[in-house]
């Protein structure tokens, strides 16, 4: 897969569930919802310096995905099925020795 292909809220999906993080991501997203324009205006805020260091786009995609309820759920609906799918794969949980 093309970096530059999808959306970013795809990218981020799967970059976390490649890093095995999407229940921490779940829990985190879940958390920071009501911050997340914040995070937005931060990254306006800051995006002169951050221009330096990465694409226009991705701050633009960042920002939109910030902004946007419907972004920011499709985000974390993304990464649910994928946990659910990667339990539904692997039924076999770690059992603990006695």
């Amino acid at each position: 897969m093309n970096v530059s292909s999808g959306s970013l809220s795809e990218r981020i999906a799967q970059q976390l569930v490649c890093r095995r993080l999407s229940v921490p991501a779940i829990a985190l997203l879940d958390a920071h919802k009501p911050l997340s324009f914040v995070g937005a205006q931060l990254l306006l805020v800051l995006q002169p310096f951050l221009d330096i260091l990465v694409p226009r786009r991705w701050i633009d995609e960042g920002i939109a995905l910030l902004t946007d309820p419907k972004q920011w759920d499709a985000l974390l609906q993304q990464l649910e099925s994928s946990q659910l799918g990667a339990s539904v794969a692997s039924p076999h949980h770690h059992e603990h020795r006695r």
